[in-house]
């Protein structure tokens, strides 16, 4: 084991540069990591881990497609956030499914992740736009619960 400095962070390696452990069976290269991190169209690592930094507010709501047929925008105006987490509309008081059938995720041209009716764990999608996820349902007047983490 040897030690480098990777972009001013301390890091422990094998004998060949390679970083492996803290990962799991993940191995990184810590040249090619450098290379990244110091090439012309790179970050730096400050960079890095301030775009993984927590949200700082989180606001929720519920979507209801009006039309089965027609795909809608989660937010109708364009609402930056860090990621989007979207699930099944449960009933506050028996703790069953609202919806019917099947609802769909995706972008505007095409609607393609599966929402079951039952699916309350949901799905958190990092995206910079909220207005830029579509959802297409089933049956009219059914939809989706969400948080949007800005």
């Amino acid at each position: 084991m040897q030690n480098q400095f990777l972009h001013q962070v301390l890091v422990e390696t094998d004998d060949n540069g390679v970083w492996p452990g803290v990962l799991g069976t993940l191995t990184v290269d810590v040249a090619s990591l450098s290379a990244a991190l110091e090439g012309p169209d790179s970050k730096t690592l400050s960079d890095v881990v301030a775009a993984q930094t927590p949200p700082g507010s989180v606001a929720g709501g519920a979507l209801t497609v009006t039309h089965a047929a027609t795909p809608q925008p989660l937010k109708a105006a364009a609402t930056p956030c860090k990621y989007v987490w979207v699930g099944a509309p449960m009933d506050a008081d028996s703790g069953d499914a609202v919806n019917t059938k099947v609802a769909f995720l995706g972008g505007a041209a095409a609607q393609v992740m599966p929402l079951l009716p039952s699916n309350f764990t949901g799905y958190t999608i990092p995206i910079g736009d909220a207005s830029q996820l579509y959802v297409k349902v089933g049956a009219d007047g059914e939809g989706v619960s969400y948080l949007i983490c800005v």
